[in-house]
């Protein structure tokens, strides 16, 4: 009996490959799956390894983080040791122990914003003394003549208003050379502001750290203070960098 033709057209390559698209796609699945559970295993082991050796080694992380922040330009000679605001007392004691040294004949120091309330409380009749009036009393009692501090009334609330401020006055008054005395953890970000604040100016600055602050770079992470101001500087940091071009 001769067959009779059919109509039916011939599968073509792409009908043949559909025949088999179940088996394929359980197929590529089970690879997936065969990778993640690779992946995973991976993580699993490489993880506490990499825990593990970032413990082992931090302290020379950790130091190497505080001492990042830390800059010293000191000098021999200056016109004027500059005190930022912010921590009078250790850098206080540090501006005095330089004007002793003779390092220089002049001392500035900055007038911070005043606190809040400050004009309901002298319309009451009560004195809150600045924070300026203070370093200048403590700096008199170090024994510093009072004539050989300078301030302005120029409200600073930042350390690039700092920078901006100082700079007039050193300018106004012909100084050629300047000192910065600051906390270690703020000597970085000051070091960076002064030196784009003051740009091409022909005035040498340099920056040192007040030894007397209770920041360490070999162990500031133990001190919860410290840890504090350790974040928060780097946080001042990367904001200036973005916003002034440090």
């Amino acid at each position: 009996m001769t067959g009779i033709p059919s109509n039916r057209p011939a599968a073509t390559g792409r009908d043949a490959s559909a025949a088999g698209g179940p088996d394929r796609d359980i197929s590529a699945k089970q690879r997936k799956r065969t990778v993640r559970r690779t992946l995973f295993r991976g993580a699993l082991f490489f993880l506490p390894a990499f825990c593990a050796l970032i413990w082992f080694f931090r302290s020379p992380i950790l130091t190497s983080v505080g001492n990042y922040l830390v800059v010293s330009r000191p000098l021999q000679r200056a016109d004027l040791i500059v005190c930022l605001m912010g921590v009078p007392v250790p850098r206080g004691l540090e501006v005095a122990d330089l004007y002793k040294d003779g390092v220089a004949p002049f001392i500035f120091v900055g007038r911070e914003e005043p606190p809040e309330g400050i004009e309901i409380l002298k319309a009451r009749g009560a004195h809150y003394p600045e924070p300026r009036e203070l370093l200048i009393t403590m700096l008199c009692e170090l024994g510093i003549p009072e004539s050989a501090i300078l301030t302005t009334d120029k409200i600073m609330s930042s350390t690039i208003s700092e920078a901006r401020i100082i700079r007039k006055v050193a300018l106004e008054r012909g100084f050629r050379s300047l000192l910065i005395v600051t906390s270690p953890s703020h000597t970085r970000r000051a070091w960076r502001t002064f030196r784009k604040v003051f740009g091409k100016d022909r005035i040498t600055l340099g920056i040192v750290p007040t030894p007397y602050a209770l920041f360490r770079p070999d162990d500031w992470w133990k001190k919860r203070t410290c840890a504090k101001e350790v974040v928060i500087e780097y946080q001042k940091l990367l904001f200036y960098i973005l916003r002034y071009s440090l």
